[in-house]
Protein backbone atom coordinates (compact mmCIF):
# COMPACT_ATOMS: atom_id res chain seq x y z
CA UNK A 1 0.00 0.00 0.00
CA UNK A 2 2.82 2.48 0.52
CA UNK A 3 4.46 1.38 -2.22
CA UNK A 4 1.55 2.42 -4.15
CA UNK A 5 0.77 5.50 -2.56
CA UNK A 6 4.40 6.57 -3.12
CA UNK A 7 4.37 5.80 -6.84
CA UNK A 8 0.66 8.06 -7.40
CA UNK A 9 2.95 10.74 -5.84
CA UNK A 10 5.81 10.55 -7.96
CA UNK A 11 3.90 10.64 -10.92
CA UNK A 12 1.96 13.67 -9.23
CA UNK A 13 5.23 15.95 -9.20
CA UNK A 14 6.36 14.51 -13.04
CA UNK A 15 3.02 15.62 -13.89
CA UNK A 16 3.23 18.77 -12.37
CA UNK A 17 6.86 19.48 -13.53
CA UNK A 18 6.24 18.59 -17.50
CA UNK A 19 3.35 20.88 -17.42
CA UNK A 20 5.74 23.83 -15.80
CA UNK A 21 8.58 23.02 -18.43
CA UNK A 22 6.31 22.87 -21.54
CA UNK A 23 3.70 25.87 -20.82
CA UNK A 24 6.65 28.97 -20.81
CA UNK A 25 5.21 32.21 -20.94
CA UNK A 26 5.68 34.51 -23.70
CA UNK A 27 6.51 38.43 -22.76
CA UNK A 28 4.75 40.98 -24.25
CA UNK A 29 7.01 42.93 -26.48
CA UNK A 30 6.16 46.63 -26.90
CA UNK A 31 8.12 47.77 -29.85
CA UNK A 32 8.66 45.33 -32.65
CA UNK A 33 9.79 48.12 -35.00
CA UNK A 34 12.69 47.99 -36.36
CA UNK A 35 11.59 51.62 -37.73
CA UNK A 36 13.91 54.57 -36.14
CA UNK A 37 11.00 56.96 -35.97
CA UNK A 38 9.78 55.15 -33.28
CA UNK A 39 5.86 56.36 -31.54
CA UNK A 40 6.30 55.17 -28.13
CA UNK A 41 7.35 57.69 -25.77
CA UNK A 42 10.79 57.27 -23.35
CA UNK A 43 11.24 53.91 -24.64
CA UNK A 44 14.61 53.56 -24.81
CA UNK A 45 14.66 53.89 -28.96
CA UNK A 46 17.75 56.29 -29.74
CA UNK A 47 17.35 59.17 -31.86
CA UNK A 48 17.79 59.15 -35.35
CA UNK A 49 20.08 62.11 -36.70
CA UNK A 50 18.53 61.69 -39.67
CA UNK A 51 15.36 62.13 -38.03
CA UNK A 52 13.17 64.92 -37.04
CA UNK A 53 11.32 64.24 -33.95
CA UNK A 54 8.21 66.60 -33.18
CA UNK A 55 8.03 66.64 -28.99
CA UNK A 56 12.11 67.31 -28.91
CA UNK A 57 12.76 69.34 -32.45
CA UNK A 58 9.79 71.19 -33.74
CA UNK A 59 7.73 71.87 -30.29
CA UNK A 60 10.29 73.59 -28.39
CA UNK A 61 10.36 76.07 -31.12
CA UNK A 62 6.66 76.86 -31.34
CA UNK A 63 6.65 77.38 -27.79
CA UNK A 64 9.20 79.48 -27.96
CA UNK A 65 8.25 81.67 -30.92
CA UNK A 66 4.92 81.06 -31.70
CA UNK A 67 3.03 79.62 -28.75
CA UNK A 68 3.10 82.83 -26.85
CA UNK A 69 0.67 84.95 -25.72
CA UNK A 70 -1.37 87.68 -27.81
CA UNK A 71 -0.18 85.11 -31.13
CA UNK A 72 -0.91 81.04 -31.33
CA UNK A 73 -1.16 79.90 -27.92
CA UNK A 74 -4.46 78.14 -26.71
CA UNK A 75 -5.82 80.99 -25.31
CA UNK A 76 -4.83 83.60 -27.72
CA UNK A 77 -5.07 81.65 -30.87
CA UNK A 78 -4.52 84.37 -33.52
CA UNK A 79 -6.14 83.43 -36.87
CA UNK A 80 -7.68 80.51 -35.12
CA UNK A 81 -4.46 79.06 -35.04
CA UNK A 82 -2.83 76.85 -31.75
CA UNK A 83 0.42 75.22 -31.89
CA UNK A 84 0.79 74.87 -28.10
CA UNK A 85 0.40 70.74 -28.90
CA UNK A 86 0.67 68.11 -31.64
CA UNK A 87 -2.83 67.65 -31.87
CA UNK A 88 -3.86 71.60 -32.21
CA UNK A 89 -0.67 72.02 -34.37
CA UNK A 90 -2.22 69.77 -36.98
CA UNK A 91 -5.58 70.39 -36.75
CA UNK A 92 -5.55 74.60 -36.88
CA UNK A 93 -2.10 75.31 -37.63
CA UNK A 94 -2.35 74.57 -41.50
CA UNK A 95 0.11 72.07 -41.75
CA UNK A 96 0.37 70.28 -44.97
CA UNK A 97 2.42 67.17 -45.05
CA UNK A 98 4.61 66.11 -47.46
CA UNK A 99 4.66 69.28 -48.77
CA UNK A 100 5.97 72.81 -46.90
CA UNK A 101 5.75 74.70 -49.39
CA UNK A 102 2.06 74.99 -49.24
CA UNK A 103 2.33 75.15 -45.78
CA UNK A 104 1.23 78.10 -43.85
CA UNK A 105 3.21 77.56 -40.83
CA UNK A 106 6.69 77.10 -43.23
CA UNK A 107 6.10 79.99 -46.09
CA UNK A 108 5.14 82.69 -43.29
CA UNK A 109 8.65 82.27 -41.83
CA UNK A 110 9.48 84.04 -45.13
CA UNK A 111 6.69 87.01 -45.36
CA UNK A 112 7.68 90.34 -44.29
CA UNK A 113 5.91 93.81 -42.80
CA UNK A 114 2.90 92.32 -41.00
CA UNK A 115 2.59 88.90 -42.32
CA UNK A 116 6.07 88.33 -41.21
CA UNK A 117 6.17 85.29 -38.16
CA UNK A 118 7.14 85.57 -35.44
CA UNK A 119 5.60 89.37 -35.50
CA UNK A 120 8.24 92.10 -34.86
CA UNK A 121 9.45 93.20 -32.23
CA UNK A 122 10.31 89.05 -32.08
CA UNK A 123 13.31 87.77 -34.09
CA UNK A 124 12.91 85.73 -37.07
CA UNK A 125 13.57 82.29 -36.70
CA UNK A 126 16.85 81.28 -37.89
CA UNK A 127 17.53 78.87 -41.25
CA UNK A 128 18.67 75.94 -39.10
CA UNK A 129 15.20 76.09 -37.06
CA UNK A 130 13.51 77.02 -40.62
CA UNK A 131 15.16 74.18 -42.34
CA UNK A 132 14.01 72.06 -39.21
CA UNK A 133 10.13 72.89 -39.71
CA UNK A 134 10.79 71.99 -43.40
CA UNK A 135 12.21 68.58 -42.98
CA UNK A 136 9.45 67.75 -40.52
CA UNK A 137 6.54 68.65 -43.03
CA UNK A 138 8.64 66.77 -45.32
CA UNK A 139 8.52 63.41 -43.42
CA UNK A 140 4.46 63.77 -42.86
CA UNK A 141 4.37 66.14 -40.18
CA UNK A 142 4.24 63.15 -37.58
CA UNK A 143 4.40 62.64 -33.96
CA UNK A 144 7.55 60.47 -33.97
CA UNK A 145 9.29 59.98 -30.75
CA UNK A 146 12.78 58.99 -29.32
CA UNK A 147 14.58 58.66 -25.77
CA UNK A 148 16.74 61.77 -25.57
CA UNK A 149 18.66 59.75 -22.76
CA UNK A 150 19.74 57.06 -25.15
CA UNK A 151 23.52 58.32 -26.07
CA UNK A 152 23.07 61.43 -24.10
CA UNK A 153 26.50 63.27 -23.63
CA UNK A 154 26.10 65.43 -20.58
CA UNK A 155 29.94 65.87 -20.18
CA UNK A 156 31.23 67.46 -23.38
CA UNK A 157 29.33 70.24 -23.67
CA UNK A 158 30.62 73.91 -25.02
CA UNK A 159 28.64 77.38 -25.22
CA UNK A 160 28.78 77.68 -29.40
CA UNK A 161 27.76 73.53 -29.92
CA UNK A 162 25.72 72.89 -27.15
CA UNK A 163 24.03 75.64 -25.16
CA UNK A 164 23.36 78.62 -27.97
CA UNK A 165 21.80 75.75 -29.82
CA UNK A 166 19.45 74.76 -27.11
CA UNK A 167 18.64 78.22 -26.01
CA UNK A 168 18.10 79.24 -29.59
CA UNK A 169 15.28 76.87 -29.88
CA UNK A 170 13.85 76.72 -26.32
CA UNK A 171 14.00 80.04 -24.82
CA UNK A 172 15.57 82.46 -27.59
CA UNK A 173 12.01 83.70 -29.30
CA UNK A 174 10.49 85.05 -25.30
CA UNK A 175 13.97 85.86 -24.03
CA UNK A 176 15.41 88.54 -26.34
CA UNK A 177 14.74 91.86 -28.28
CA UNK A 178 14.39 95.40 -26.41
CA UNK A 179 11.71 93.78 -24.05
CA UNK A 180 12.61 90.52 -23.47
CA UNK A 181 10.52 87.98 -21.03
CA UNK A 182 10.88 88.76 -17.39
CA UNK A 183 13.59 91.20 -17.97
CA UNK A 184 15.97 88.24 -18.65
CA UNK A 185 17.95 88.16 -22.83
CA UNK A 186 19.47 85.26 -23.25
CA UNK A 187 20.15 86.29 -26.90
CA UNK A 188 24.01 86.41 -26.13
CA UNK A 189 27.06 84.79 -24.39
CA UNK A 190 27.53 87.67 -21.49
CA UNK A 191 23.74 87.60 -20.47
CA UNK A 192 23.74 84.30 -20.75
CA UNK A 193 26.72 84.18 -18.68
CA UNK A 194 24.81 86.14 -16.04
CA UNK A 195 21.61 84.67 -16.00
CA UNK A 196 24.03 81.10 -15.62
CA UNK A 197 26.22 82.64 -12.59
CA UNK A 198 23.22 83.71 -10.71
CA UNK A 199 21.53 80.75 -10.45
CA UNK A 200 18.74 81.15 -12.52
CA UNK A 201 19.76 79.67 -16.12
CA UNK A 202 19.64 76.03 -14.32
CA UNK A 203 17.12 76.83 -11.74
CA UNK A 204 14.53 77.92 -13.92
CA UNK A 205 14.96 74.50 -16.42
CA UNK A 206 14.99 72.54 -14.13
CA UNK A 207 11.76 74.16 -12.07
CA UNK A 208 13.82 73.95 -9.13
CA UNK A 209 11.83 75.80 -5.94
CA UNK A 210 12.22 79.33 -6.00
CA UNK A 211 12.15 79.40 -9.34
CA UNK A 212 9.57 80.38 -12.33
CA UNK A 213 9.55 77.29 -14.29
CA UNK A 214 10.50 77.77 -17.97
CA UNK A 215 9.88 76.92 -20.84
CA UNK A 216 6.16 78.07 -18.96
CA UNK A 217 4.55 75.59 -20.69
CA UNK A 218 4.81 72.13 -22.84
CA UNK A 219 7.22 69.36 -21.78
CA UNK A 220 10.15 71.28 -20.46
CA UNK A 221 13.56 70.86 -21.45
CA UNK A 222 14.64 67.06 -21.87
CA UNK A 223 16.56 65.48 -19.00
CA UNK A 224 19.79 64.92 -20.98
CA UNK A 225 19.35 69.26 -21.84
CA UNK A 226 18.86 69.92 -18.08
CA UNK A 227 22.00 67.60 -17.83
CA UNK A 228 23.98 70.12 -19.99
CA UNK A 229 22.98 73.02 -19.09
CA UNK A 230 23.78 71.88 -15.37
CA UNK A 231 27.35 70.39 -16.18
CA UNK A 232 28.05 73.53 -18.43
CA UNK A 233 27.36 75.84 -15.43
CA UNK A 234 28.92 73.83 -13.17
CA UNK A 235 32.00 74.38 -15.16
CA UNK A 236 31.83 78.08 -14.85
CA UNK A 237 30.15 79.20 -17.89
CA UNK A 238 33.04 78.94 -20.24
CA UNK A 239 32.51 81.23 -23.37
CA UNK A 240 33.72 77.12 -25.20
Amino acid sequence: MKEYLLFILMAIALSSLATMTSCKHTPEIINVSSDPMDSIPNSGTPCDPAVVYYFRDIQPILTSNCAVSGCHNSTSKREGIDYSSFETTIATGKVKPNNPNRSKMYKVLFDSGDDKMPPSPRPPLTSVQKAIIKKWINQGAKAYFCDAQVGCDSLNVSYANTIAPLLSNSCVGCHSGNNPSGGVSLSNYQSVANSANSGKLYGTVAHLSGYSPMPPSGNGLTICAKAQIKNWVEQGAPNN
